[in-house]
C-alpha cells in the first residue's frame, strides 16, 4: 500500500512539473508580434531595414524570438516520461534498500549461545568445545559451526579463547607436556592464560565474550586482546 501511494505521489509531482513548464512556455509564447508593444508603455524599436532573409527576430520586433510553443504531442510525451521516471524510481527503492541497507544498518548486540555446563570441564585443563551459532548475514539467518578453547579454573573463573592464532589465523592446540598452546604454522606459543611466550604472534590470544547462567557457559562475539581492559 505504501509503495502504491509513493508511485501516485511521484506521478502527480511529475505531472505538475510538466504542466508548470507547459504553462511557462505558453506565457512566453504569448508576447505580441509585429509592431504591438509587449507591455503597456513599452516602446517598440523601429524595424531594421534589410533583406528579409537576413533579419533576425530581434531585428524585426525588438525582442528575442519566443520559445517554441509546447504542442499537445510534446506535452503527452513529457507526461509519459514523468510517469515512467516516477515508477522506475519508486520500484527501484526496494532493490537498492535490499542491497545497501545490510551494509550500513546498525547491527544488534550479538546474542549469547549456551555451549556447555561448567560441570563438564576439568579444572586447569583447557578443553576445546564446538557449538552451533545463529548468525544474521544480511537478510539471512545462518547456522554456523564454531569452536572455542575453554579454561576453567574453578567456581566461576573461566577464560574462553578464540581458536585462531593471532599471527595469521591458524588453528592451535593445547600441549599438555609443555603446558602451552602451540600453533603449528609458524611456531607461535602461548601460555594457559593466552599470553605470547614466543614466536611471531603480535598479541595474546583473542577472547570470546561469555556469561555463566545457572551453571551453564554461554558465549558471544570474539573480542580482540587489544580491546580488553586491564
Amino acid at each position: 500500500m505504501a509503495l502504491i501511494s509513493a508511485v501516485i505521489v511521484l506521478t502527480l509531482v511529475g505531472i505538475a512539473i510538466v504542466w508548470a513548464n507547459h504553462h511557462r512556455s505558453w506565457s512566453r509564447a504569448g508576447h505580441p508580434q509585429g509592431d504591438q508593444a509587449a507591455f503597456p508603455g513599452q516602446v517598440v524599436p523601429a524595424p531594421v531595414a534589410g533583406p528579409p532573409s537576413e533579419l533576425t527576430h530581434q531585428d524585426r520586433y525588438g525582442w528575442p524570438e519566443p520559445p517554441e510553443t509546447l504542442t499537445r504531442r510534446r506535452l503527452l510525451r513529457n507526461t509519459f516520461y514523468a510517469i515512467v521516471g516516477a515508477m522506475v524510481g519508486t520500484l527501484s527503492y526496494p532493490a537498492l534498500r535490499y542491497f545497501i541497507y545490510p551494509a550500513v544498518r546498525k547491527l544488534p548486540p550479538a546474542p549469547f549461545t549456551p555451549i556447555a555446563s561448567l560441570a563438564e570441564f576439568q579444572i586447569g585443563v583447557p578443553t576445546f568445545v564446538t557449538y552451533e551459532e545463529r548468525v544474521l548475514d544480511g537478510w539471512v539467518v545462518e547456522t554456523r559451526s564454531k569452536g572455542a578453547w575453554v579454561v576453567y579454573s574453578g567456581e566461576d573463573r573461566v577464560l574462553v579463547f578464540d581458536p585462531h592464532c593471532t599471527h595469521l589465523g591458524c588453528g592451535y592446540s593445547w600441549h599438555a607436556e609443555s603446558q602451552r598452546f602451540l600453533c603449528p604454522c609458524h611456531a607461535g606459543v602461548f601460555d594457559i592464560e593466552g599470553a605470547v611466550v614466543s614466536g611471531p604472534p603480535p598479541r595474546p590470544l583473542d577472547r570470546i565474550a561469555h556469561q555463566i547462567a545457572e551453571g551453564t557457559l554461554l558465549v558471544s562475539r570474539t573480542i580482540k586482546s587489544t580491546e580488553l581492559k586491564g
